[in-house]
């Protein structure tokens, strides 16, 4: 979660993505332009569980609307301060 002035330092502490991914049936979306950030999320993943990686925040507020996203990965160099108005507008 956001802090009250905005900063991420109030999110969820790391968790290895094994954890992350061993949620059943979850499909993770990355919102990242870093092809290699998305590339090894894919491989970490192996075939086991869906990547989609996602380079605009409309596409990923969707999947998550639609049901299709059950874990966004967010790229925190992604879209600079963007990226904070959009968290802190959800």
């Amino acid at each position: 979660m956001i802090g009250r002035d905005g900063a991420l330092g109030d999110t969820l502490p790391p968790q290895p993505l094994k954890e992350l991914l061993s949620a059943g049936g979850a499909n993770l979306y990355v919102l990242s332009a870093d092809r290699d950030l998305i590339d090894t999320v894919q491989r970490a993943s192996g075939e086991q569980y869906p990547v989609f990686g996602v380079d605009d925040w409309r596409e990923l507020l969707t999947a998550v609307e639609t049901g299709h996203c059950g874990i966004a990965l967010l790229d925190a160099e992604f879209d600079g301060a963007d990226l904070l108005k959009h968290i802190a507008a959800r």
